[in-house]
């Protein structure tokens, strides 16, 4: 949240200077780029806490002033995409062109901060092009990452399990920036994948029935491959049960693993 916040109000203090200077054609790509750290990165970042009071306020507020310094260039777009937003986030002005220019606060700029996320992000882009290069998708969890490092990022160790999906994480202080996966896969670690791949096709399946988050389903699942049931009950809102009269029949093969999912809801 401070970092989003750091890379939003250093951007509105830039692209401030920018158009005190009448330098239109320089202000585009600094607020893109703002709005792709909010778009990628910080709502990825934040997926598991996206209910909380403090991340939905903070999109609110980054998303805004994108809006708010983009409106000097693409008028029309802005005010389309303001118009949308007008009535779900209560805003007064009729039009985003009545909307005063963002102002950023001093205090909440930590070019520090930033230097480290730029680094951060580097290690997850790491990991995931060594994931793709073994075809190993996020959802199937590693046993450790080794990351050797100039600058200390002990802080982010929560952010990087979570991103880089690992149960542990070696730092190496170090003049050669690079990232180790092991790529050993434990019987537990198969376990927790395949759980998480079968709730993927059974969120698409309800993704699919058209159900609301708090719609209880009742599910069967066959298959030759243990899996964390109780995981699944949580993620998916379930009862596991024998299903009588399944409304959804399901075969389907994840890597060498045959299942069959019966779903009514």
């Amino acid at each position: 949240d401070k970092w989003i916040l750091s890379r939003a109000n250093l951007t509105v203090k830039r692209a401030t200077e920018l158009m005190d200077e009448y330098k239109l054609d320089e202000i585009a790509i600094i607020i893109e780029n703002l709005f792709l750290d909010l778009s990628r990165n910080y709502i990825q970042f934040v997926r598991d806490r996206i209910d909380e009071k403090i991340v939905v306020e903070t999109i609110k507020k980054v998303l805004l002033d994108v809006l708010k310094m983009l409106s000097v260039i693409s008028p029309f777009v802005t005010e389309h995409i303001y118009q949308n937003l007008k009535k779900g986030l209560k805003l007064k002005e009729e039009s985003i062109h009545l909307e005063k220019w963002p102002k950023h606060d001093s205090k909440l700029i930590n070019k520090k901060l930033e230097e480290e996320m730029v680094n951060v992000q580097r290690i997850i882009q790491e990991a995931s092009a060594q994931r793709e290069k073994i075809q190993l998708g996020i959802r199937w969890p590693l046993l450790e990452v080794k990351i050797h490092s100039k600058t200390k990022i002990k802080n982010f160790e929560n952010l990087l399990k979570r991103q880089i999906n690992v149960k542990k994480i070696i730092f190496k202080e170090s003049k050669e920036e690079k990232v180790e996966l092991n790529k050993q896969l434990t019987p537990e670690l198969l376990k927790e994948g395949y759980t998480r791949e079968v709730i993927r096709r059974i969120q698409d399946l309800r993704k699919k029935s058209n159900l609301n988050k708090n719609d209880k389903i009742e599910i069967n699942i066959k298959s030759s491959q243990e899996l964390d049931l109780n995981l699944i009950k949580k993620q998916v809102n379930a009862i596991i049960k024998e299903v009588k009269n399944p409304k959804i029949k399901e075969t389907f093969k994840i890597k060498d693993k045959e299942f069959y999912i019966e779903f009514y809801y």
